[in-house]
């Protein structure tokens, strides 16, 4: 378990430092970035994973439900900087490929209505980055 959790930390931390750069063009001004987005915390993270019944599929499918909230809290709760990136990359996500990310997630996961995929939008596309079945903006 350990060592699923530290791959998917290695490899969420490298596409989040790929995705640094994109971020630091389209927001130069840090003070701008905290309205383009709302807070994602943990806790936002598993309700949306208890409302939509989310499971993960790919990287991270060897890791039981009831440890979804424990991994999360190891791999992405321990960084807030990646959290924070991880939030501004899903508000980027959601406004420009919300359709498109919609049909992906009803591929890979439980359907679910396009009202609900809207109002977890951005939980949503981080269980999908965490997941590995969609990556960051670039």
């Amino acid at each position: 378990m350990k060592k699923v959790l530290h791959i998917l930390m290695f490899l969420l931390i490298s596409t989040v430092t790929y995705s640094n750069h994109y971020v630091n063009l389209r927001f130069p001004n840090s003070k701008n970035k905290k309205s383009y987005s709302r807070d994602i915390s943990i806790n936002s993270l598993i309700n949306a994973i208890n409302k939509t019944e989310f499971r993960f599929v790919n990287k991270a499918k060897s890791v039981p439900v009831n440890l979804y909230s424990e991994m999360l809290y190891e791999v992405v709760g321990s960084n807030p900087k990646l959290l924070k990136q991880l939030e501004i990359n899903s508000w980027s996500i959601c406004s420009y490929n919300k359709i498109d990310n919609y049909s992906i997630y009803l591929k890979h996961y439980k359907n679910i209505s396009r009202q609900t995929f809207d109002q977890y939008c951005q939980e949503l596309n981080i269980l999908m980055i965490i997941d590995g079945i969609i990556s960051q903006s670039k």
